[in-house]
């Protein structure tokens, strides 16, 4: 339970980091390559060495794991683009209702059962999301937006799915060199697009964006060990439904301390139906 709370404190860190880089200026892209870096480094802490390659090799996740790397950072990619076509809200609503996928995949794959009060509860998850996100702001969305949209909710989504596979399927004692791949790999894929823009004149390195990319790295890295930690030792179909929910309430908990967000009644009906769809899904 401490792992999942830490999950909901990093991942909602991380979405107030992205508000702030609009505040602060900050490239995105060379923030996020920078994270991964960041975030590999923490891995190679937490492994104690620098892994070899015959190790490696031998390892029968490493596929995943890169496949992971690159699923990472296009998430990370199709939600930038999606909170730029759609709207912000539009978008965390889509990829928080992408809760759906490692959910039903819990009890099709996992063998988690699926209780009557923990079904309640993943209903009234949905909902929640709704009305908690919902704001005044009217957006025209176009069918480029909307794409961006189904992106984002099956990006997230396949990235939850996968931390589940990863952990019931190879997973051990290694966790660490696991993520240090998973983080390598999405650097090296930032730093390929970062390299193409460049010669192509269409980015301009900023000192500032040291600092940014440094911070959103550890917070990365604690909220990503943190969800790994969490699977290992709860159900899927439990963890994945609290832990959006926890990020919604608390994101949006953030907004009105920080941004002087005010809720309306659509926000509190939201507030409500999370926390008793939080209460069914533990209790279930």
């Amino acid at each position: 339970m401490v792992f999942l709370l830490l999950s909901i404190v990093f991942s909602t860190a991380t979405l107030l980091l992205f508000r702030f880089f609009h505040q602060w200026k900050v490239h995105n892209l060379q923030a996020i390559t920078l994270n991964y870096l960041i975030a590999s480094s923490m891995g190679f802490l937490f492994f104690g060495s620098l892994p070899h390659y015959d190790l490696l090799i031998q390892k029968t996740w490493l596929w995943l794991a890169m496949g992971m790397g690159i699923l990472f950072i296009a998430s990370f990619f199709l939600l930038a683009l999606s909170s730029q076509k759609a709207g912000v809200s539009a978008t965390a609503i889509a990829s928080r209702m992408s809760v759906i996928i490692p959910v039903t995949s819990g009890f099709l794959l996992f063998g988690e059962k699926a209780t009557f009060l923990k079904i309640t509860g993943i209903l009234l998850a949905l909902p929640s999301f709704y009305f908690t996100l919902k704001n005044e702001k009217k957006y025209a969305l176009s069918f480029l937006g909307f794409l961006f949209l189904i992106g984002a909710f099956l990006g997230v989504g396949s990235n939850d799915f996968l931390i589940k596979y990863a952990d019931y399927h190879y997973l051990d004692n290694d966790l660490p060199l696991f993520l240090t791949v998973v983080f390598f790999v999405s650097m090296l894929s930032g730093l390929f697009i970062l390299m193409v823009k460049w010669m192509q004149g269409q980015i301009i390195f900023h000192p500032r964006n040291i600092p940014a990319g440094l911070l959103l790295g550890l917070v990365n890295f604690g909220a990503t060990y943190a969800i790994f930690q969490s699977v290992n030792s709860i159900e899927s179909s439990t963890i994945f439904p609290v832990l959006n929910i926890g990020i919604v309430l608390l994101a949006t908990l953030s907004e009105l301390l920080f941004f002087g967000r005010k809720p309306g009644r659509e926000n509190y009906l939201g507030f409500v139906l999370a926390i008793m769809a939080i209460l069914f899904i533990a209790f279930g």
